[in-house]
């Protein structure tokens, strides 16, 4: 559903949202029952929705289903949580009957480097990002954290049970930097190109 002139759900009023959901759901705890024709959706670029809606899915809404089980419909306790650039809240509102939800990405304003030193200096140990595309699976949805740092390339681990069974206890997976031709710089994060140009994977600093 596009943007749309009435917004079911909890909306942030905060500056700076890349893409947005709201819902307002029937509530019968621990029930949570989402209406397609009672959601809400805004943000202009396709792909920042299609990962909001990834990580509701995947990560937002779980975590709301266990959270609501001792919520009261005639309350109006606003459940939230949040994990990275992500946010999900809900509230029954005193309604008696509903759960009004609503999930954000809040943007972050990065400097985008302009030149391939400028960004492999952004690569810290500890600090850490999320893959959303890879060209032989594009709907994926992994979180590394840095571990090593040298000249050329840099070590990273899996975060969030992600972590690959050909991978050994304790190994290391190695990402190599890229030429200047095989990068592709984003307002969060970078895109690595295969040599035709076209995407080959996607990741976000968080």
């Amino acid at each position: 559903m596009s943007d749309q002139e009435h917004w079911f759900g909890r909306r942030s009023a905060a500056e700076g949202i890349v893409a947005a959901w709201g819902a307002r759901a029937i509530f019968q705890a621990p029930s949570i029952q989402l209406l397609p024709d009672r959601q809400s959706w805004s943000g202009s670029k396709p792909e920042a929705r299609a990962r909001l809606k990834q990580w509701i899915d995947g990560k937002g809404l779980p975590w709301l289903r266990a959270a609501a089980k001792g919520l009261s419909p005639t309350g109006s306790n606003v459940l939230s949580h949040d994990e990275g650039e992500f946010h999900i809240e809900a509230s029954p509102q005193r309604s008696g009957g509903y759960l009004y939800i609503g999930a954000w990405e809040k943007g972050r304003h990065l400097v985008i480097p302009q030149t391939l030193s400028a960004w492999k200096a952004g690569f810290k140990i500890g600090s850490k990002l999320r893959c959303t595309y890879r060209w032989h699976t594009p709907t994926v949805d992994e979180v590394v954290t840095i571990q090593k740092v040298q000249t050329n390339a840099v070590a990273f681990d899996y975060l969030d049970g992600n972590r690959p069974p050909s991978l050994k206890a304790g190994e290391l997976r190695w990402m190599d930097f890229p030429r200047r031709t095989g990068i592709r710089f984003t307002h969060d994060g970078f895109e690595l190109l295969k040599q035709d140009g076209t995407l080959m994977s996607r990741y976000h600093w968080l």
